[in-house]
């Protein structure tokens, strides 16, 4: 199934953050296979155990159709985007809703605002807001035990009869 498809299930979870975090934010140190940001593998860690995203994102969904997707998309909604709240409260980057007009100015910071169109030579530079952007207010993630593998995203699960 194509991402875009699963969008009107997504809405507003921030799927750009969430992706991201998954996908770059954890990497490795050439040699050992260790992580060398065991608070990334911490963040897939908590997205699985409060949400089942992995689960999700490793399952092949292709023979699935959009009311079984839909449905399971609802609650891993849900659960995730209540822990980004919890652990990582986001404002906008900016304060100024979409589509309305906005100025830049000289000195602005290109993290917080990413410029694309038609850029002039130097700002000021008038635009459309398309997005707000997020940023993390704060982090208020728990310490992981010492421990604890940083490794392990998830432990396997086995039932004893």
């Amino acid at each position: 199934m194509d991402i875009n498809a699963l969008m009107p299930f997504l809405g507003g979870i921030g799927v750009g953050f969430i992706f991201t975090a998954i996908i770059f934010s954890v990497t490795f140190k050439k040699g050992d296979g260790g992580p060398q940001r065991p608070d990334s593998v911490q963040l897939l860690s908590s997205l699985q155990e409060k949400g089942r995203l992995i689960d999700f994102l490793m399952e092949d969904i292709k023979d699935y159709d959009d009311a079984q997707i839909g449905a399971a998309v609802r609650n891993i909604h849900q659960d995730c985007r209540k822990l980004l709240k919890e652990y990582f409260p986001l404002v906008p980057a900016i304060d100024a809703p979409e589509d309305s007009e906005f100025t830049v100015n000289e000195g602005f910071n290109p993290s917080h605002i990413k410029l694309s169109g038609n850029i002039g030579s130097k700002p000021p530079f008038k635009g459309i807001v398309r997005h707000g952007g997020w940023m993390v207010s704060e982090v208020k993630m728990p310490l992981r035990a010492s421990n604890i593998d940083k490794n392990i995203v998830a432990p396997a699960e086995i039932e004893i009869a």
